[in-house]
């Protein structure tokens, strides 16, 4: 009796013993089964898909969807420019316009150029506007038209360069008198800043020059006179001398200007260059007048000309013409 109970006894402990490992083998077969369901549902679905793909690229490469067949070698290129511009030709050109800095809005188009946007947004030009790109420019994808007003500032810092004074002693006129020959100007030293400006805004384009107007000298002529040695040996002092054209004129029984009788040593003159009752001595290289007065005028003695009396008309004829120089005495 005392063995059956012992063998009970270990019976029902083998049974204890056992019933974790059977546990543990139930929930491996659990996961295991969990995990060949899932793999199927996956396997399922990524057939799907490939039959789907099958399916679609079966119908998009027959003849009917618009399929071509691969080209011989060489022709891919021509395919690849075809398809090129069927989807550059998709895309209408769209310039932005900005002008003077402010933009005026875009311009869609194709095939248009410069000038056609210009006309588009009615501008008008002046000298001023420089355009970013030239008038016959055509249009491409994402250009921008820029049309701005370029000016030029100038800010003048200005110096005045007085002008000299020098005096010329002279005897071609009154001796004690002055006369300006040449009239004096000032000159100028200026500094130039010219500043470029875009839009009306000024940019860092500054040029930075001088301009130099060299002063004009002033020349004043003063009489000072002088001496003449005459042929006869005799000096005469003379307060100017003129290179004059002399003719003669004879008897008309006229007196002179001055009233008096016309003889030999009297001249015709003109006053605005000697003074009428002058005495003047006249030489030249035809023959010496010697001394005479200014007494008389004529008509056609203007300037620097002189008309000598002699007593007869041939010798007028002969004496004619002559550069003669008259020193107008003291």
């Amino acid at each position: 009796m005392y063995e059956k109970r012992s063998s009970r006894i270990l019976s029902s402990a083998d049974v204890i013993s056992a019933f974790p490992v059977r546990k543990t083998n139930e929930k491996l077969m659990g996961l295991i089964g969990r995990f060949a369901k899932y793999s199927a549902y996956v396997l399922a679905v990524v057939l799907s898909l490939l039959i789907v793909f099958l399916i679609a690229r079966t119908a998009m490469l027959s003849p009917e969807a618009g399929y071509v067949p691969s080209h011989p070698q060489g022709t891919n290129e021509v395919i690849d420019t075809e398809l090129s511009a069927a989807a550059t030709s998709a895309i209408v050109p769209r310039t932005g316009v900005f002008y003077h800095g402010v933009k005026l809005g875009e311009y869609e188009g194709d095939n248009a150029t410069i000038s056609d946007i210009i006309d588009h947004f009615s501008i008008t030009l002046n000298e001023h506007d420089v355009l970013s790109h030239s008038l016959d420019t055509v249009v491409s994808y994402g250009m921008t038209l820029e049309i701005d007003s370029v000016t030029y500032v100038e800010e003048i810092i200005e110096e005045v360069i007085p002008y000299q004074s020098v005096t010329i002693e002279t005897q071609t006129i009154p001796k004690g008198t002055t006369k300006i020959q040449t009239a004096g100007v000032n000159g100028s030293s200026q500094k130039v800043v010219r500043t470029k400006h875009i839009n009306g805004e000024p940019t860092d384009e500054a040029v930075n020059f001088d301009r130099y107007t060299a002063p004009v000298t002033e020349e004043i002529l003063k009489g000072v006179g002088g001496t003449f040695l005459a042929p006869d040996g005799k000096s005469y002092n003379y307060s100017y001398y003129l290179d004059v054209t002399a003719t003669a004129y004879t008897h008309t029984g006229d007196p002179t200007y001055m009233g008096t009788v016309a003889e030999v040593g009297i001249i015709a003159v003109d006053p605005r260059n000697i003074d009428l009752g002058s005495n003047v001595y006249v030489i030249g290289n035809y023959g010496d007048y010697g001394v005479c007065r200014a007494e008389d005028i004529g008509g056609g003695i203007k300037g620097l000309r002189i008309d000598v009396f002699l007593d007869t008309e041939e010798e007028c004829v002969i004496f004619g013409r002559r550069k003669m120089r008259a020193y107008i005495l003291e």
